[in-house]
């Protein structure tokens, strides 16, 4: 069997806690902030048949989503922002159990 699917929906991502290791001091950087977003997604994926009701499954998603993020600079009295653009793109893989 092989199942092919395209799909369309909404999105919320969530950005609990950015974990940097080390200390951040250390490079310059005084905070980073990225806020969460809502927007749109769209999907398409594939799956096959491995072994009876076994397949497996290939999914890629467009999240239209383009949450706010900035990060600061210190050194010694300079100081500066920048923001950070991206877009997620997700990519995935795994078993399915058809049934």
């Amino acid at each position: 069997w092989l199942d092919v699917y395209a799909g369309v929906g909404g999105a919320y991502i969530f950005i609990d806690d950015v974990n940097v290791p080390g200390n951040l001091a250390l490079e310059d950087v005084g905070s980073l902030e990225i806020d969460d977003e809502a927007g749109f997604m769209a999907n398409i994926g594939v799956t096959f048949e491995l072994r009876g009701s076994l397949g497996l499954n290939i999914d890629a998603r467009y999240l239209g989503v383009e949450p706010d993020a900035s990060i600061s600079f210190i050194r010694g009295d300079f100081e500066t922002e920048r923001t950070i653009d991206f877009n997620p793109v997700l990519l995935s893989a795994g078993i399915a159990w058809r049934f």
